[in-house]
């Protein structure tokens, strides 16, 4: 489990959430091989509490190979 840190979320303002507690581990089976996912950071940022954008960076593990991975994308509800 992680927590997304929101340094003003119990005061009810502010527009960024950011990994907490990393580096955050998951693991899982696929097709019979063990892959690891290390997540070392992740910001979440609003402007205006309708559309966001999300950086993330970390690394992915299987068969003794790590590969590093970048996430960013735009969200909108």
């Amino acid at each position: 489990m992680y927590e997304i840190a929101h340094p003003a979320a119990r005061l009810g303002r502010g527009n960024t959430g950011t990994l907490a507690n990393g580096p955050v581990s998951c693991s899982g089976t696929a097709n019979g091989v063990v892959v690891t996912t290390t997540m070392t950071s992740y910001t979440l940022t609003t402007a205006d509490g309708h559309s966001m954008s999300l950086s993330s960076a970390g690394t992915a593990s299987a068969s003794g190979q790590t590969c590093s991975l970048s996430l960013s994308s735009n969200l909108t509800r």
